[in-house]
């Protein structure tokens, strides 16, 4: 059995313990047994990832049929060795869980996975930002912690669809796409916590993808990232703009790093916390003339901070455009209603 492009080990070794009937976790066990003892440690969750020493390795490749060079090139995390025990030489596996040790994932398309394997079978993938939607089946693939990721049909948001499309042309064009797509998720993460009783086209994008049966108030906090993903990568556009960038630069020299860091009603983080749009406008006050005479600051957080200060101050126009770029529609019916 051959893995999948950027699967992740513990999805394929998953994939071999069900063609031979057992549970993924006795499949490690016997992969890394030595005289009736077994070499796994950590707990397996729906989110895990496996990491297998040279020898687990070696035994793995001889079960599957796969050479060791093809295991390599298509499993990202096949070579994090974690060695176990009093010997190198033990077959052992050690079980890992969260993001400081596990990079973001998601689940495969399983129309994708149908085609390449003859089986639907679930199976899960290293994802980068820009690799959240299937563009052939049209799915959002949404990785969700403790669980083996969910599949979202997105037929009711071409342009969900299209963005991703534009997001991968704005990582070729330009080498800083990807730290603006990380500062554009912070302004929209922040649009998305606010109150806006106008507001049409994310809600409407919101009832489009929730699944049967899933509740209206937990799908809000699990989809955010879907139901923004246009309007940050139309940020993320912004960002990487020449003369936006050398307009951030200028009000980013000499400002105090120990003003903006503040907490309190006087740092930039108080005065965007305090900020209320007025309507018709997405607008953040500007970063205050006192603080612009001083050394620059040091500290990644407060560059975006800063950032987001900046790109907060777009009047609405700018999202009227990029709305009616990426959706289709500048006017979406009002009045929807998840409940």
């Amino acid at each position: 059995m051959a893995p999948l492009q950027g699967e992740m080990t513990l999805s394929f070794l998953g994939r071999i313990a069900d063609r031979y009937g057992l549970s993924v976790r006795s499949l490690l066990s016997s992969v890394t047994e030595v005289a009736d003892r077994q070499g796994v440690a950590g707990a397996l969750q729906g989110d895990s990832e496996v990491f297998l020493n040279a020898a687990a390795r070696d035994r793995v490749a001889a079960l599957c049929r796969v050479p060791q060079v093809d295991l390599r090139r298509a499993l990202p995390a096949w070579m994090r060795e974690e060695p176990l025990g009093l010997s190198k030489e033990r077959p052992t596996a050690r079980l890992h869980n969260g993001v400081e040790t596990v990079a973001a994932w998601g689940p495969a398309c399983p129309g994708c996975v149908a085609a390449r394997t003859g089986r639907m079978a679930p199976a899960r993938v290293y994802l980068a930002a820009h690799q959240r939607v299937c563009p052939r089946h049209r799915y959002w693939l949404m990785s969700l912690p403790g669980s083996k990721g969910r599949v979202i049909g997105l037929a009711g948001c071409p342009e969900v669809v299209r963005a991703q499309e534009d997001h991968r042309r704005l990582l070729c064009r330009s080498p800083v796409a990807g730290s603006a797509f990380e500062v554009a998720e912070a302004v929209t993460a922040w649009w998305w916590a606010q109150k806006w009783p106008e507001e049409t086209l994310w809600p409407a994008r919101l009832c489009a993808t929730v699944p049967e049966g899933e509740e209206p108030g937990r799908w809000r906090v699990l989809a955010h990232g879907l139901v923004t993903y246009p309007e940050t990568v139309a940020v993320a556009k912004v960002l990487v703009d020449q003369t936006m960038r050398r307009r951030i630069a200028t009000q980013v020299r000499g400002l105090r790093g120990h003003l903006l860091c503040g907490t309190g009603p006087d740092g930039c983080a108080g005065r965007i916390s305090r900020y209320r749009p007025e309507p018709g406008r997405v607008a953040v006050p500007a970063v205050p003339e006192t603080v612009t005479n001083a050394t620059p600051p040091q500290q990644p957080q407060v560059r975006r901070l800063i950032i987001i200060a900046s790109i907060l101050q777009a009047p609405a126009a700018f999202l009227n455009r990029s709305q009616h770029h990426s959706s289709g529609h500048p006017h979406p019916p009002r009045n929807h209603n998840c409940g």
